[in-house]
């Protein structure tokens, strides 16, 4: 009985440490790459709107030198009509952003959850049936031996 409780024990504690070694490497590749790709998103949202700034401001630098105007009012019509594409450009970019890392980033982070709480748990059950397991066998090496 111990043996097979302490094989058990063995093969519980196996399955545990290698799910612990899949829920480490799944952080690392995975739930780990989300995380440094939230804020290389950021960084291209906030380069996309300091272009979108430059470019404005280059823009309105130049309308002073407009002598007509008609052709004033029209070339402010298309740098504000550029500024509200860029505007709506950075908010779809923001929203693109926040929708894949609530579905992907989290499913990830899920799948790491389980496999280290699945893990833990079969390293600690296989733990528990060694102790057990040597346990009986320390019990049943005290057990007196019947002489026929």
């Amino acid at each position: 009985m111990s043996h097979k409780v302490g094989v058990n024990g063995l093969l519980l504690e196996s399955i545990g440490l290698t799910l612990l070694i899949i829920a480490a490497s799944w952080q690392f590749l995975f739930s780990g790459w989300w995380d440094k790709q939230a804020s290389e998103w950021q960084y291209s949202i906030q380069e996309e709107v300091n272009i979108s700034v430059l470019s404005t401001l280059g823009d309105l630098a130049t309308l002073p030198k407009e002598t007509d105007a008609d052709q004033l009012r029209e070339r402010a019509w298309e740098i504000r009509q550029d500024a509200y594409g860029a505007v709506a450009k950075a908010i779809s970019m923001r929203d693109d952003r926040k929708k894949a890392l609530k579905g992907q980033a989290s499913f990830f982070s899920k799948i790491w959850f389980w496999l280290f709480l699945l893990g833990s748990v079969l390293l600690c059950v296989g733990k528990y049936c060694q102790y057990l397991a040597a346990k009986l066998k320390v019990f049943s090496a005290n057990k007196p031996i019947k002489q026929d």
